[in-house]
C-alpha cells in the first residue's frame, strides 16, 4: 500500500467537510481511493477534534493520530 502525503489527507478532509463532496468525487479529484477516503474519515471522526484543529497539526502529529494503529 502506498503512503499518502499528509497534505493530500488534509485536502481530502477539506473536500469532504468544507465542500461536502462524496468519496467518489474526492477520489476523482485527488486520486485517493474512495476506500482510503472512508478510512481517513473514520479515523478523523474517532479523534473527536474539530477540522480546524486537525488541519493545524504538523504532518508528524497528523501521521501519528490518523495512521498509527491503537492510538490510545
Amino acid at each position: 500500500m502506498r503512503r499518502i502525503s499528509m497534505s493530500k489527507i488534509k485536502e481530502v478532509l477539506r473536500l469532504k467537510y468544507l465542500n461536502q463532496l462524496s468519496n467518489r468525487q474526492i477520489q476523482t479529484m485527488t486520486g485517493v481511493s474512495r476506500n482510503s477516503v472512508a478510512n481517513y474519515m473514520k479515523n478523523y471522526i474517532e479523534l473527536g477534534s474539530t477540522l480546524d484543529e486537525v488541519l493545524a497539526l504538523s504532518d508528524a502529529d497528523l501521521t501519528q493520530l490518523l495512521l498509527t494503529p491503537n492510538k490510545l
